[in-house]
């Protein structure tokens, strides 16, 4: 269950990170 938090924490912060990188590349 802790995991799951975790990864899905990971997941918010990455995939907006991922996004801006994106955009600017």
């Amino acid at each position: 269950m802790m995991q799951d938090m975790v990864r899905k924490l990971v997941k918010d912060k990455v995939a907006p990170r991922a996004a801006e990188i994106d955009e600017t590349d």
